[in-house]
């Protein structure tokens, strides 16, 4: 892997990294934290968005609140502490939707340094 598509990999996921650092001071207030997020995802969009993204990361949230509440609501796999949203916190389908968008935008950056350069 060239060390430019290292450090693009590296800075899309400084925004995942600031994420988990407000995720520490405030996972236990669910709407401030959700507002944040929704906020610096908002921005990061205004910023930077590839064509895909805003599907990518609504099917991210569909899926995550799919995936979470079967596994809170239904087959109790595990628990939240500050659940409020069917056994999960009101910030877990978004956390899941710019997880899918990360995980897009990595895999681009794979794909194109793996192609032959001239």
């Amino acid at each position: 892997m060239r060390k430019k598509a290292i450090a693009q990999i590296a800075l899309e996921t400084l925004p995942l990294l600031f994420g988990a650092v407000i995720a520490y001071f405030l996972w236990s207030h669910t709407v401030l934290f959700s507002v944040i997020l929704l906020a610096m995802i908002g921005l990061l969009f205004s910023i930077k968005r590839l064509h895909g993204d805003i599907f990518a990361f609504g099917y991210g949230m569909l899926m995550g609140f799919v995936i979470e509440v079967f596994e809170t609501d239904i087959a109790h796999i595990h628990t939240f502490a500050a659940a409020d949203l069917f056994g999960m916190p009101l910030w877990m389908p978004i956390i899941w939707g710019y997880g899918f968008v990360l995980m897009k935008r990595i895999g681009i950056i794979i794909y194109e340094d793996a192609k032959p350069h001239k």
